[in-house]
C-alpha cells in the first residue's frame, strides 16, 4: 500500500503544511531527510528520496509534530524515540 502524503495535516488543533525540497537539510551539522518547524508549522521533505523512504521521513516528521503539539517538548527532540515510533508506524501501516 502506498501512503498518500497530504499537502496539509492536522495535528491536534494545528495544521502543518508539507513542502518538498531537493537535497538533504543540515541541522546542527547533521544531515537530515526532513524537518519539522513548529514555529511555522511546516514539515519539509527531501523530494529526492525513494517513495518508501519518503513515507518514513514524513511519518518521522509527523511524529515530531505530534509530540510538540501534545506538550511533550523534551520528547520532541529525542531522535531515537522519534525514529523508533515512526519506524513502528511505517511497519504497521505499510509492511
Amino acid at each position: 500500500m502506498k501512503l498518500r502524503i497530504p499537502r496539509d495535516v492536522k495535528v491536534g488543533d494545528k495544521v502543518y503544511t508539507v513542502h518538498y525540497s531537493p537535497g538533504e537539510f543540515i541541522v546542527d551539522k547533521d544531515r537530515c531527510h526532513g524537518l519539522c518547524d513548529t514555529a511555522t508549522r511546516r514539515i519539509s521533505l527531501n523530494s529526492e528520496q525513494p517513495p518508501d523512504m519518503l513515507q518514513l521521513t514524513f511519518l518521522h516528521e509527523l511524529t515530531h509534530a505530534i509530540l510538540w503539539e501534545s506538550g511533550h517538548k523534551r520528547l520532541f527532540r529525542n531522535e531515537a524515540l522519534v525514529d523508533h515510533i515512526s519506524t513502528l508506524l511505517h511497519g504497521a501501516l505499510f509492511k
